[in-house]
């Protein structure tokens, strides 16, 4: 049947018979086709026409079945697609019945859904699938929402997927979710997805439900988005590899449940959360992971309230930048964090679980970068090797440096509340702009400094120092140990480094005073004389 002009008003439809192998095709190409009641399209008979097949083209127009559902796949194969005009439904039931397959593609035009697209809507047995595929135009399903996986109990499972490469999808509510073994799945790789309400990935009795983005942007922000399968096998796992991520408060395996789980991974692309991200639950049993390999992870909002919470699970930082307002780990040995590689900003942080908090591996380059604020550590703080920490805020706890510690941003004061311990591999940078205060880095020791390895001094923002310019570097209360290597700008021989490391009781204690050589004068003389020159050549 074929419609390209006029008004086509159908009651009760189906498109592809009970007859074994039937094939049954609407096409509307302009005009109007509204369905008044049912439209069945791939509706075989459950003994007799399990093949048969339906499809629904639509080019141009309008096709309305507003009254009842569409069912794209019931003990056969349903297809609908939707290139021009509009097509405005109900609701849409993708794969209803055993061995079904329904599927909806959206390639041009608007598709609206009044109510819900329920996708690998398994009713009775399982075997059935749905899929939904989105290479352009507009989707949109504000009023309900959007089911991927939809397991009618025990034993019954239908499998559900939906990939948007391009176009628009505007829905309310998003749940890939299944039962008795089904597995939906949601895939953006391109174009915009956004879901106006709660967006939840999970199952039970295992069933796997995820969340792949890839490209283009998945937007979440107006409700909460939670990664959560309970019991058995099941799974629930969000993947970032490229692409953009909008989210508000998102819940990883920690949905108040006993055993629930849930993974989200950030392998590329950037996925901003807004609101809290919270690992795991408190209660027993509940476990999330976070694992972020590349591309960037931001939990941060305009008022700086956002939160990165490890409360019973991992968080596996082995690449990447993740940029939090504050960041949580208090929960005991519960609270798991493995900072393998990559770079964390942070501008609080508060960690209690019974280790040192380690900064890289050994191997691996790794930054722990402090943004303000102040960072507690109950059990202390390691710097590795190939790792560093930079920044400004204060640090309360010990810190073991064997690696490179930065304070400011070029430049700024960092404050330890604890003892600070240098190794023979340690380089300590330092940075001079002038010489008030907050021009040249800082590094305020409220206990004991144990100096030792490198320290490395550099000028920046063109900065010249004259004779007789006083830098106090350190602060502390108590010192001991000292430098076996210190770069300084000019050499060393043109400074006074005898107040560097001295008592705290030394009025001068900390400081570094540049008191060049006769060479040096004439040399910065020269260059001064020769700058002044050429300042005055210019025109």
């Amino acid at each position: 049947m074929t419609v390209s002009n006029g008004l086509a008003l159908l009651n009760r439809t189906s498109v592809g018979g009970t007859v074994d192998g039937s094939l049954g095709r609407l096409t509307v190409a302009g005009g109007t086709n509204q369905v008044l009641g049912e439209l069945l399209v791939g509706y075989g008979d459950p003994d007799y026409g399990k093949n048969a097949t339906g499809m629904v083209l639509v080019t141009g127009g309008q096709f309305i079945a507003t009254n009842d559902t569409t069912y794209l796949g019931t003990y056969g194969d349903g297809r609908m697609t939707v290139s021009n005009g509009l097509a405005l439904l109900k609701d849409i039931s993708l794969g209803r019945e055993y061995g079904s397959h329904g599927s909806l593609t959206v390639a041009g035009g608007t598709n609206q859904v009044l109510g819900y697209l329920l996708v690998g809507d398994s009713a009775d047995n399982s075997g059935s699938s749905g899929r939904v595929l989105v290479t352009g135009g507009q989707l949109i399903a504000t009023n309900g929402g959007i089911l991927l996986s939809v397991g009618g109990g025990a034993g019954i499972a239908g499998n559900g997927q939906m990939t948007v490469s391009n176009g628009l999808v505007l829905v309310r509510d998003t749940t890939v979710f299944g039962a008795g073994g089904s597995v939906g799945s949601l895939t953006v790789a391109g174009g915009t997805n956004q879901i106006l309400g709660s967006l939840s990935v999970g199952g039970v009795d295992g069933s796997g439900a995820s969340v792949l983005v890839t490209g283009g942007q998945l937007i979440v922000t107006n409700d909460s988005t939670f990664v959560n399968a309970y019991g058995g096998d099941a799974s629930a796992q969000m993947t970032v590899s490229n692409g953009l991520v909008l989210l508000k408060d998102t819940y990883v395996g920690s949905y108040g449940f006993e055993a629930t789980r849930g993974s989200l991974t950030v392998a590329g692309g950037t996925n901003q959360i807004g609101g809290s991200l919270v690992v795991g639950h408190l209660f027993s049993g509940a476990t999330g992971i976070v694992t972020v390999t590349g591309g960037n992870l931001l939990v941060t909002n305009a008022t700086g309230t956002a939160s990165l919470d490890v409360r019973r699970g991992t968080l596996a930082l082995n690449g990447g930048v993740v940029t939090v307002d504050n960041f949580y780990a208090t929960n005991g040995a519960s609270s798991v964090v493995n900072f393998n590689g990559g770079t964390l900003n942070t501008a609080g942080s508060t960690v209690s679980n019974g280790v040192p908090f380690r900064i890289g591996n050994g191997t691996d380059a790794a930054t722990l970068n402090l943004v303000g604020g102040t960072h507690s550590f109950a059990d202390g703080l390691i710097v590795t090797n190939n790792a560093q920490i930079t920044g400004i805020g204060t640090i309360v706890g010990d810190l073991a440096n064997p690696g490179t510690l930065a304070p400011g941003h070029s430049a700024g004061t960092m404050t330890i509340a604890g003892r600070l311990i240098l190794f023979t591999t340690s380089v300590l940078e330092m940075e001079l702009s002038g010489t008030n205060a907050g021009a040249y880095d800082q590094l305020v020791v409220n206990g004991e400094l144990i100096a030792a390895g490198a320290l490395d001094v550099a000028l920046i923002d063109g900065y010249t120092p004259n004779a007789g310019d006083l830098f106090r570097l350190f602060d502390y209360d108590t010192v001991s140990g000292g430098f076996a290597q210190m770069n300084l700008p000019y050499g060393l021989a043109n400074w006074n480094t005898s107040h560097l490391l001295a008592p705290s009781s030394d009025p001068l204690s900390g400081s570094l005073i540049f008191i060049p050589e006769p060479d040096t004068c004439a040399l910065l003389l020269a260059a001064l004389g020769g700058l002044l020159v050429r300042r005055r050549r210019r025109p």
